[in-house]
């Protein structure tokens, strides 16, 4: 029966956005499947942090995959930068915490690791280790904590070069401290790639993430908030309009 079930979907190609631009992503006359999003156009422009948010079930994590190639979409097109995604399950892997973090940048030096594992507030637990980088990880990641391996993904992403940065609820299953540190080591990782506009992305770095947390979503420069009917919601940092979509968040 799963053939005969299964919706089909128009192949989704995502192309790349032309050198010179200012979008990091662009979405046209979208409709995603299993939400109500439909004809949804949407543009992220370098140096955005744009939050994805609402009601569980509107389509957040669906949105984000489209975002990233990982899901098709029922109609319309997508462009944008290359991209690094941080999807909601923590996928770990049998080997060295290095090893693991070099997934996302092979040629990635160890202060660079080092330095990835600041930002996400691991450092000093892996220094604690004996074997430091060098520490094997079980199965998914086994040997450190749920919380830890959290982290060492988004220490992951952090590493890849790409100028676009997919991160769904990042701070999930950490405690509020915890979250809050985080947040604000990736407020200023963002920041200062945007101040240095190297290499690697010349134009800029953009954040979308998918949050149902005010302690996420608070650091965003625009909100869109989806409805489960398909209603969609837009307001800019410093509005009354900002300030109404944060509070309909939770405030974990």
């Amino acid at each position: 029966l799963a053939p005969a079930l299964r919706e089909e979907a128009a192949p989704l190609s995502i192309a790349n956005i032309a050198a010179g631009t200012n979008h990091m992503v662009q979405l046209q006359g979208v409709s995603v499947p299993h939400t109500a999003i439909t004809q949804l156009n949407l543009t992220v422009d370098a140096g955005e942090w744009l939050v994805i948010a609402g009601a569980s079930g509107a389509g957040k994590s669906s949105l984000l995959a489209l975002m990233a190639g990982e899901q098709p979409a029922l109609q319309g097109g997508i462009t944008r930068q290359a991209a690094a995604c941080l999807v909601q399950r923590t996928e770990l892997f049998q080997a060295s915490i290095a090893a693991n973090l070099r997934m996302a940048q092979p040629t990635a030096t160890d202060d660079e690791l080092w330095a990835a594992l600041a930002i996400a507030g691991l450092a000093d637990v892996v220094r604690a280790q004996p074997s430091q980088l060098n520490t094997l990880l079980g199965s998914q990641g086994a040997g450190i904590s749920g919380g830890e391996s959290r982290r060492l993904a988004v220490a992951r992403t952090l590493l890849h070069p790409a100028p676009l940065a997919l991160l769904d609820e990042p701070t999930e299953g950490l405690d509020s401290a915890t979250a809050a540190q985080l947040m604000q080591s990736l407020a200023q990782w963002h920041s200062d790639r945007n101040q240095k506009h190297n290499l690697n992305a010349p134009q800029g770095h953009a954040i979308v993430m998918a949050s149902h947390l005010q302690r996420e979503a608070q650091y965003a420069d625009r909100i869109v908030w989806l409805d489960t009917h398909g209603g969609i919601q837009q307001a800019t940092r410093g509005t009354p309009a900002f300030t109404q979509l944060l509070q309909r968040l939770r405030p974990g």
